[in-house]
């Protein structure tokens, strides 16, 4: 099992993503990222079975680098938090097949609520915290 975190940083837009980073990523292998390059180097090596990532895409270039690297997350629950509601920004997220979508602007506890909901599905309900 292993949690995937990006934002581009981590004390502004990305605190939220930061913070619920630092609750999860011991008892669930998480790793934080900040560069697309450093991600990609991560999905180019074996995933350790089940796998969830929070990509927070900052504007809409971060979204792109994305899609350069959409090849490499086939075996990956993607939770993408857009930067806007733009209808061409809605379906370049959506070519990721995101299993949850929302929006910077958005409020963030839906993001934890989904992410622990993947989780708990995922040990079948046994763990009582989520």
């Amino acid at each position: 099992m292993g949690l995937i975190f990006y934002a581009t940083d981590k004390e502004g837009v990305g605190r939220p993503l930061w913070k619920l980073y630092q609750e999860l990523a011991a008892e669930h292998q998480g790793e934080f990222y900040q560069t697309i390059d450093s991600l990609s180097q991560k999905l180019r090596q074996p995933l350790d079975g089940f796998t969830i990532a929070i990509f927070m895409a900052s504007n809409h270039d971060n979204l792109m680098d994305f899609l350069t690297i959409k090849d490499l997350l086939d075996d990956v629950r993607i939770i993408l938090i857009l930067p806007d509601r733009n209808e061409d920004t809605i379906k370049a997220g959506h070519t990721l097949r995101p299993r949850f979508l929302t929006y910077l602007d958005s409020n963030f506890s839906w993001v934890e609520t989904v992410l622990k909901k993947m989780l708990s599905n995922h040990y079948g309900g046994n763990q009582a915290k989520y």
